[in-house]
C-alpha cells in the first residue's frame, strides 16, 4: 500500500499575495478593464483572444515588477477572482448591516 501523503505533481504553494502586488494589480486592471472585460465583435474571435491575453500579460508583468515571487497570468487571474469575491461578500454584508441598523 501507498502511504498517503501529498501527491508529487502538485505544485508548490505561492507565497500570499503582498499589498502591493494588490495595488500594481488593481491599478493594471484598472488601466485594461475595457480590453479585460470588453466583448470584441471581429472577424475572427481570435483576435479578441490575442488582445485579452497581451492585457493579462501585461498585468502580470505589472505585478512581478513589484513582487519577490514570479507570478504567472493564471496566479494573477485566479487572484483577481477571489479577491472580486471577497469585495462582493464584504458589500453585502456591509449592506445587510445597514438595514438592520436604525
Amino acid at each position: 500500500m501507498e502511504a498517503a501523503g501529498p501527491s508529487r505533481n502538485k505544485r508548490p504553494w505561492s507565497p500570499n499575495f503582498t499589498n502591493a502586488e494588490l495595488l500594481a494589480m488593481d491599478t493594471s486592471i484598472t488601466e485594461k478593464q475595457n480590453i479585460i472585460f470588453g466583448k470584441f465583435y471581429f472577424d475572427s474571435a481570435s483576435t479578441a483572444v490575442r488582445m485579452k491575453a497581451a492585457a493579462w500579460q501585461h498585468v502580470t508583468d505589472a505585478v512581478n515588477a513589484v513582487s519577490r515571487v514570479q507570478r504567472e497570468v493564471a496566479d494573477i487571474k485566479l487572484k483577481f477572482k477571489h479577491f472580486k469575491s471577497e469585495v462582493k461578500k464584504k458589500r453585502a454584508k456591509d449592506l445587510q448591516y445597514q438595514k438592520e441598523s436604525p
